[in-house]
């Protein structure tokens, strides 16, 4: 009769699930690898944006490499200048003057602001695009031979990280 009354023993039943502290210390732990990994994603794009930039610029000068080519490999005389398209210079050059077998001729040079400038008659055209600043452009003839040296840098932001190129190529002519 006094069974009623015995005390009732209580199980404890295992709770499920995760506590307050156990979230927030996970959250924690997960922003700070969600930050990490996003930092180093955006340092990445930048990179990657950068790298196509300076290939643009790099394909670019190459063009304008190639074109100056194929107009000195063409030509039937070359002559030093140096200043504005004036002046004989002795050895290395900061231009040229090609003149084709039809008596054209052109000039190639550098501008103050640093681009590859081509000009026939009163036509001046820049060959290379404002993302490469050409530091120094120097040309050597050796008979049919034209040595071309070219140095300057890809990115004119100043925040931006410069990349410097140095490129030397030979020229001949082509005896048609």
């Amino acid at each position: 009769m006094f069974s009623f009354f015995k005390k009732i023993q209580t199980q404890k039943i295992p709770s499920a699930g995760f506590t307050l502290l156990e979230m927030i210390v996970a959250i924690f732990i997960f922003s700070i690898v969600v930050t990490i990994a996003s930092g180093a994603m955006l340092s990445m794009i930048s990179a990657n944006r950068k790298a196509q930039a300076l290939k643009t610029v790099m394909n670019n000068v190459n063009l304008a490499l190639d074109s100056m080519s194929r107009d000195i490999r063409f030509g039937a005389s070359y002559a030093p200048v140096s200043g504005i398209f004036s002046g004989l210079c002795v050895t290395t050059c900061e231009g040229i003057a090609v003149t084709k077998p039809g008596g054209v001729t052109q000039y190639f040079r550098s501008t103050k602001n640093g681009t590859l400038v081509r000009k026939r008659g009163a036509l001046e055209q820049e060959l290379t695009s404002t993302g490469a600043v050409l530091e120094s452009l120097d040309f050597v003839i050796s008979g049919t031979k034209v040595l071309v040296t070219l140095s300057g840098y890809a990115g004119k932001d100043p925040n931006d990280t410069q990349n410097r190129f140095d490129i030397q190529t030979t020229m001949t002519q082509r005896n048609i």
